[in-house]
């Protein structure tokens, strides 16, 4: 293995105090990256987040779509995520997919805070409120 190849394995490795975190404007919403961002050695083909929404909020005022494939993994609460005309009721364990270009968005109706975990291929790097675009 070469110098070069153990800088990048170590780069590929993110501890949990040094994960970056973003937060919606009403700091309703977190999403903590799981995965690298991308450097000039490497750009993750996937990215990786975990997100917390507070009770009764949702993460964005209006659906969103990309062009990417979206995997959705609830860790605690219950998620509803309307996909184009259908509410997906997510509960703890439950998972589902959001195929590209679907418009969805993320809510609880709970009055407890929902986690979970969202992989997104190819990754969307840059702002999440960006996503429309």
């Amino acid at each position: 293995m070469l110098l070069d190849d153990l800088e990048i394995m170590g780069n590929l490795t993110i501890r949990k105090d040094q994960q970056i975190i973003t937060y919606s404007e009403d700091h309703n919403v977190s999403y903590r990256f799981l995965t690298p961002l991308p450097s000039p050695a490497y750009s993750p083909e996937a990215m990786l987040i975990s997100f917390e929404i507070a009770a009764r909020s949702q993460d964005s005022d209006q659906p969103i779509h990309h062009h990417s494939e979206e995997m959705i993994y609830v860790l605690e609460g219950r998620l509803t995520v309307p996909i184009g005309e259908t509410d997906i009721i997510l509960e703890a364990g439950d998972s589902t997919v959001i195929q590209k270009n679907m418009p969805h968005i993320y809510k609880n109706y709970e009055a407890v805070p929902v986690k979970g975990i969202s992989s997104i291929s190819p990754p969307i790097w840059g702002r999440m409120d960006l996503m429309n675009n």
